[in-house]
């Protein structure tokens, strides 16, 4: 019976650190997703941690941060329409690429990366 308690002992031990290992690694992920979230994500580079690297058509911002709009005409804060989306958008991200990142003004939530063409300023 104790040879029993013994190998039980044992592969609770073992099943504990993979589980210990899974759960750091896990937290590994978790930073990534927040970096990103939060806007520190490397490809972009009008975020405020780069706020120096920018220095094509400069505008500055409310918060006193400097962001590029990459030649797309709009600016972080923008109110926009999109034939695609029925209601009124903020511009939250314009990317090097220049694609700008939208959110819903009344919900708040992400609507999605738009091109120039498809959005028109609203007044």
């Amino acid at each position: 019976m104790d040879d029993f308690l013994i190998v039980i002992a044992v592969v609770f031990g073992l099943l504990n650190l993979v589980l210990f290992f899974k759960i750091w690694g896990m937290t590994d992920n978790v930073k990534d997703i927040k970096n990103y979230l939060e806007g520190s994500n490397p490809k972009k580079k009008n975020n405020k941690s780069n706020k120096s690297d920018v220095n094509v058509n400069d505008n500055e911002q409310s918060d006193g941060y400097k962001c590029s709009s990459y030649g797309t005409g709009y600016k972080v804060g923008d109110k926009v329409t999109a034939k695609s989306h029925d209601s009124v958008m903020e511009v939250v991200d314009i990317y090097e690429d220049g694609s700008i990142n939208c959110i819903d003004v009344e919900s708040g939530e992400i609507v999605g990366v738009f091109n120039k063409k498809e959005l028109t300023k609203k007044k």
